[in-house]
């Protein structure tokens, strides 16, 4: 990977945040290492249980988190509480990593479908269907990690850490501004003041 600035990202966790049973993978110099369902005993709404397997396991070795951004489809008030628990549930994951001080990046599952699984050809937000998207990316996981991946969390996971250790290989630090769309956020935001 490509050193910039004195800090270089080496190690990719990359996290789809899920209530129940999120996937992670791991990706060290762009090859992945090590996939996985991040073990809860008793589910994420307490993660005590999870704190060590998280500080000794993961966080300790990252140089880079990268989760996956809540899509917030307009007007769907009753998907309220799931969007509510998915936010809930990353914020979480994140407190491990901020606690490592390790670098945080949100893509956009629209940003890493659209290049990853239908090769950049995807236009727009939401270029496949959920159901699809989800076959495509236990089909690609599956080629990147050399066997049969099984669940969906587990196969976005690998993907997205995919996505992002292609773009680093490429643009170094500014990956991280490509991939979380930061230009497009600041420029949103902008918008938004001037319009109050």
């Amino acid at each position: 990977m490509r050193r910039q600035n004195g800090k270089s990202y080496d190690r990719i966790v990359a996290i789809d945040p899920d209530t129940k049973r999120p996937g992670y993978s791991v990706f060290n110099r762009g090859k992945l290492e090590e996939h996985g369902i991040i073990p809860y005993r008793n589910g994420p709404a307490t993660m005590r249980d999870a704190f060590p397997w998280f500080m000794d396991t993961l966080a300790e070795r990252a140089d880079a988190l990268i989760i996956e951004d809540q899509f917030i489809p307009p007007g769907k008030t009753e998907r309220a509480k799931s969007i509510i628990s998915l936010a809930v549930s990353r914020g979480k994951l994140e407190i491990f990593f901020e606690m490592k001080r390790v670098r945080i990046c949100r893509v956009m599952g629209y940003r890493w479908q659209n290049e990853v699984l239908t090769s950049g050809r995807g236009r727009g937000k939401r270029s496949l269907k959920r159901s699809d998207a989800k076959a495509a990316s236990i089909r690609v996981a599956s080629e990147i990690a050399g066997t049969e991946i099984k669940n969906p969390d587990v196969a976005d996971a690998i993907c997205i850490g995919s996505f992002f250790a292609r773009l680093y290989s490429i643009h170094g630090n500014l990956a991280f501004d490509i991939a979380s769309d930061t230009k497009k956020r600041e420029k949103r935001i902008r918008v938004i003041k001037r319009a109050r």
